[in-house]
């Protein structure tokens, strides 16, 4: 797995558990199951867009993209839509979960480059 994604995933899982776990000492287990939901789902669709990236520039395995490409937009984004539409959690914690996940993206694997 590629030295970026590991990253991402241990500060996004890091950060996202501290903040679940406040939110469930404020007993707001919806929100911090949403919460995490929204960070394993931004992670998840990273790691695919990255395994796409590598596959198309790199020209390596041509199975791989194929793969990817029906796990990341079908399957991801109807398993996206059915927890939205499910309203099993809020979906400012799906979305507050997700722009986490966006923000640990950027500060790990942008920031550093321009500095």
């Amino acid at each position: 797995m590629n030295d970026a994604i590991k990253r991402v995933m241990k500060y996004s899982y890091l950060i996202g558990a501290v903040i679940a776990g406040i939110f469930l000492l404020r007993k707001e287990v919806s929100w911090a199951s949403g919460f995490m939901v929204g960070i394993i789902w931004c992670v998840l669709n990273f790691i695919f867009t990255v395994r796409l990236f590598e596959v198309a520039l790199l020209r390596k395995e041509a199975k791989r993209i194929s793969m990817s490409l029906v796990i990341k937009f079908p399957v991801l984004y109807l398993i996206g839509f059915f927890i939205l539409v499910s309203k099993a959690f809020p979906v400012m914690s799906i979305l507050t979960g997700v722009g986490l996940a966006l923000l640990v993206i950027g500060v790990v694997n942008i920031w550093p480059k321009r500095a």
